[in-house]
């Protein structure tokens, strides 16, 4: 007998770069790559420095949420994030969900 083949659920992360417009293989080994700095770190000034950890941090803060989903798909193979999207849905009202409610 049989039946339609299983399509792969869409991982958060791969439904955030749809929205972006991004490639998900691409933009995983670019949030894998570190930032190079511009000469040695021993050989830089203060200022220089200052720009290059300030450019760490903005890239840090900016690209948390999609770390973040990264880190859930990897997690034991995307059941850690269809287990989350379960806890939610049964938790959620009108889509939405307060710190305090979270488990």
């Amino acid at each position: 007998r049989g039946s339609a083949p299983a399509t792969a659920m869409v991982s958060a992360f791969e439904e955030l770069c749809q929205r972006r417009g991004l490639q998900p293989d691409e933009w995983r080994r670019s949030l894998a790559s570190p930032i190079i700095a511009e000469k040695c770190l021993l050989d830089m000034t203060e200022e220089e420095l200052q720009r290059h950890y300030a450019a760490v941090e903005a890239r840090a803060q900016s690209t948390r949420e999609d770390r973040a989903l990264i880190v859930l798909e990897r997690s034991q193979e995307g059941r850690l994030e269809r287990q989350a999207n379960r806890v939610f849905e049964q938790r959620a009202s009108d889509g939405t969900i307060s710190a305090d409610e979270a488990p």
